[in-house]
């Protein structure tokens, strides 16, 4: 697949951003490099290869490490207020914004 210079002004702008005009040529030789490197990608052949759902999906699950789950608060506010610059009622402060 080929790019125009007005193939990378135009992705540019839908993503809305601003790329100064002496670096669209980088822009545009970086771009190439990946959709070459994705065409090659589309030579491989895997029509013999089963799609894999989940990459666990072979794993023994028995192996896999788990710990039930439990809801909990960490008891930390403590810990995590300690530094604050300000605080009450267990939460920070800030100052009152409105617009």
């Amino acid at each position: 697949m080929t790019i125009t210079t007005s193939d990378v002004v135009r992705a540019a702008k839908l993503a809305k951003l601003d790329i100064p005009e002496k670096e669209i040529k980088s822009f545009l030789t970086r771009i190439s490099k990946v959709l070459h490197w994705v065409e090659k990608l589309q030579e491989i052949d895997v029509r013999n290869i089963q799609p894999l759902a989940n990459p666990m999906e072979d794993r023994d699950p028995y192996l896999m490490d788990s710990r039930p789950d439990s809801v909990t608060d960490g008891n930390c506010v403590q810990d995590i207020l300690k530094n604050a610059p300000s605080k009450e009622y267990d939460m920070f402060k800030v100052p009152k914004v409105i617009e």
